[in-house]
C-alpha cells in the first residue's frame, strides 16, 4: 500500500511542534518504519527540504516569479507581512507558511480529487524537472 503524502505532512507538522530531540527522533523513526523501500528516499529528501537526492542533477527550475504568481492567485498575499515574516524566520518556506495561514483565500482550491502519495508527489516533481530540461533551460547550479 502506498503511503499518503498527507501522513508525511502530518509528521513534519508534529516535528515542527516540538523541540524535544528524542521525540523528533522517535516520531521520524516510527514514520520511516511504515514506508516501503522505494518510498524511503523520496520521503527523506522531502523531510530535509529537497525534491531530489543531493547527488541528482535534476532541478525544478521554478522561478520566484512563478511562485509569487501562484501565491497571489490563491490568496490575498501580503508582501509587507511576508517581508516581516522573512525577517523574523529567515526562511522562505516558514515565512510563506506564516503569511498564508493568516491570509484569506480567494477561492477554494483542490489540487487532486484523491489523496496523493509520497511516490506520486515525487513523480510530479520528476515531471516538472523533465519539463524544464525539455525547454532547454540551462541547469541551475546546486547551492547546497
Amino acid at each position: 500500500m502506498s503511503t499518503s503524502f498527507l501522513s508525511l505532512s502530518e509528521l513534519l507538522e508534529a516535528v515542527e511542534a516540538t523541540k524535544k530531540r528524542l521525540v523528533i527522533i522517535d516520531l521520524t523513526a516510527n514514520y520511516l518504519k511504515t514506508l516501503s523501500p522505494q518510498e524511503v528516499e523520496p520521503a527523506v529528501n522531502m523531510m530535509v527540504g529537497r525534491a531530489f537526492p543531493k547527488y541528482s542533477q535534476k532541478t525544478l527550475d521554478v522561478s520566484w516569479s512563478t511562485i509569487t504568481h501562484v501565491l497571489e492567485g490563491i490568496s490575498k498575499f501580503s508582501w509587507d507581512l511576508f517581508s516581516q515574516a522573512m525577517a523574523a524566520t529567515g526562511d522562505i518556506g516558514s515565512a510563506t507558511k506564516l503569511v498564508l495561514e493568516g491570509a484569506k483565500t480567494r477561492k477554494q482550491i483542490q489540487l487532486a480529487e484523491r489523496s496523493l502519495t509520497v511516490l506520486e508527489v515525487r513523480r510530479t516533481l520528476d515531471a516538472v524537472a523533465q519539463s524544464s530540461e525539455a525547454k532547454g533551460q540551462e541547469p541551475k547550479k546546486n547551492v547546497s
